[in-house]
């Protein structure tokens, strides 16, 4: 009997061969020729799961957000308020070799998308999805009345999703003045909280449940 194929899994390693090329070695090492490679099937299998490389590209990229979108919601937990945004957006920030890597990936992503409509609505709705969430938080914590923010939510979201948009570009241009303690400080200059203990830095998550 022929040996049955697993096309999700499969479709799952030419992702994932994909990211560690683009990681690796840029995006333009990853052609769909060393992407088969990389994963060990023939070069024509990829059509059978992706018309091109664009779209290889596109699926690579919700691979990261859904994979940063998981590592949040086990950080977050039944956590609220800016307890939850922090958290979120620690997640995001690349603090740490996996999330550096993503970085890289993201950055290539955004070049490619600059010139293709759907990738940018893409990005766009992984941005919208992001933003939703950091102002649901924002609203709690304004309800709990212990609110210190000035500025209005809306705002801060912004800065916050662009904040985090350029910290994936400054790891990569500038690692050295890009460092975890960095990230953190800049994080917090916008919610204006106080630098967290040390091995929250490290790890990315946030241990208090200071929503203040």
């Amino acid at each position: 009997m022929p040996r049955l194929v697993d096309h999700d899994a499969r479709r799952r390693e030419l992702i994932r061969a994909a990211l560690r090329i683009t990681a690796r070695s840029g995006l333009e090492a990853a052609t769909m020729r060393e992407i088969a490679a990389e994963a060990g099937v023939a070069n024509g299998a990829l059509a059978h799961y992706f018309r091109d490389k664009d779209e290889l590209l596109m699926a690579a990229y919700q691979h990261i957000f859904d994979e940063t979108n998981r590592r949040a919601a086990t950080a977050i937990g039944e956590a609220h308020g800016l307890t939850a945004l922090r958290r979120l957006c620690r997640e995001i920030m690349p603090m740490d070799d996996e999330r550096v890597d993503e970085a890289r990936v993201a950055v290539s992503f955004w070049g490619r998308a600059a010139h293709n409509p759907e990738m940018s609505a893409l990005h766009e709705a992984a941005m919208a999805e992001w933003r939703s969430r950091m102002l649901t938080w924002l609203r709690q914590n304004r309800d709990s009345g212990e609110s210190t923010l000035a500025e209005p939510d809306e705002r801060i979201a912004d800065k916050l999703l662009a904040a985090m948009m350029g910290l994936q570009v400054n790891v990569l241009m500038a690692p050295a003045s890009t460092t975890p303690d960095r990230q953190v400080e800049m994080l917090e200059s916008i919610l204006g909280g106080p630098l967290p203990v040390q091995d929250d830095i490290r790890t990315g998550s946030a241990a208090t449940s200071d929503n203040r």
